[in-house]
C-alpha cells in the first residue's frame, strides 16, 4: 500500500475532473436525461464516500483510542493491545545492555519500539534459521555461525519459528537445532508467542 500512496492524489484529481466532465456533458441533454443522469452520479459518489466513512469508522473501532487519549490506558498497555511482540521488546529495552544487537527471526522487520541496534536477516530471518540447521550437527559449527550473525540476542516469533521447521527439516535436525540452541543461548524471555534468546560467550 505505501508503494501505491504516491498515486493517490493524482487519481483523486483525475477522478474529480472525470466527474466535471460528466456534469458539464450532461447540460446539454434535455432535462429528464440531465436529472436522471445527475441523481445515479449523486448516488454514485454518496456510495463511494460511505465505503470511506465505514471504513474510518470500523478502523477507529479497532484501534480504540479514547482510553489511551483520557488516561486511563498506559503507552505500554495501549501497543500491547495492538502489537503482540511489543512485551517482549519492552523486556529486551528494559533487561539487556544498552549495546545489545538484537537479531529478529521472523518479525517482518517490526522492531519499531526497540531502543537497541537490531538487524534481520534475508527472508525475515528463514536465512538464519537454515544456516543455524545446517550447522546444528557440529557444535563448534553452530557456534561460529551464530556469532557470525553479528549479535548478542535473538527476538524469535516462537510459532512461525516452530512452523518453519516443522515444514522443511525433520525431527532430528529440528532435535539436533534445538540441542545446539540450549548450549549456545539462554531463553531469557518466553511469553505471548516471543522469546528472547541471550548468546553465551564463546570461550
Amino acid at each position: 500500500m505505501r508503494y501505491i500512496l504516491p498515486v493517490v492524489p493524482l487519481l483523486s484529481i483525475l477522478t474529480v475532473m472525470g466527474v466535471v466532465n460528466i456534469w458539464n456533458w450532461s447540460m446539454n441533454l434535455s432535462i429528464p436525461f440531465r436529472n436522471v443522469l445527475a441523481t445515479v452520479l449523486i448516488v454514485f459518489l454518496i456510495i463511494m464516500m460511505s465505503k470511506n466513512i465505514f471504513y474510518i469508522r470500523n478502523y477507529y473501532q479497532n484501534i480504540s483510542p479514547v482510553n489511551y487519549i483520557s488516561g486511563k490506558e498506559s503507552r505500554d498497555e495501549f501497543l500491547t493491545r495492538h502489537n503482540s511482540s511489543y512485551p517482549a521488546i519492552k523486556y529486551i529495552n528494559t533487561h539487556t545492555p544498552g549495546n545489545a544487537r538484537i537479531r529478529l527471526i521472523f518479525l517482518a522487520g517490526r522492531g519499531y519500539y526497540l531502543d537497541r541496534i537490531y538487524s534481520e536477516g534475508t527472508s525475515y530471518g528463514i536465512g538464519d534459521v537454515s544456516g543455524l540447521a545446517a550447522n546444528s550437527y557440529e557444535e563448534s559449527s553452530f557456534q561460529t555461525y551464530l556469532h557470525s550473525l553479528g549479535c548478542t540476542h535473538l527476538l524469535v516469533r516462537t510459532d512461525s519459528y516452530l512452523n518453519y521447521l516443522q515444514d522443511n527439516y525433520s525431527p532430528e535436525t529440528a532435535n539436533q537445532l534445538f540441542r545446539q540452541m540450549n548450549k549456545a543461548t539462554e531463553m531469557i524471555y518466553n511469553a505471548n508467542g516471543y522469546a528472547v534468546y541471550r548468546l553465551i560467550p564463546q570461550k
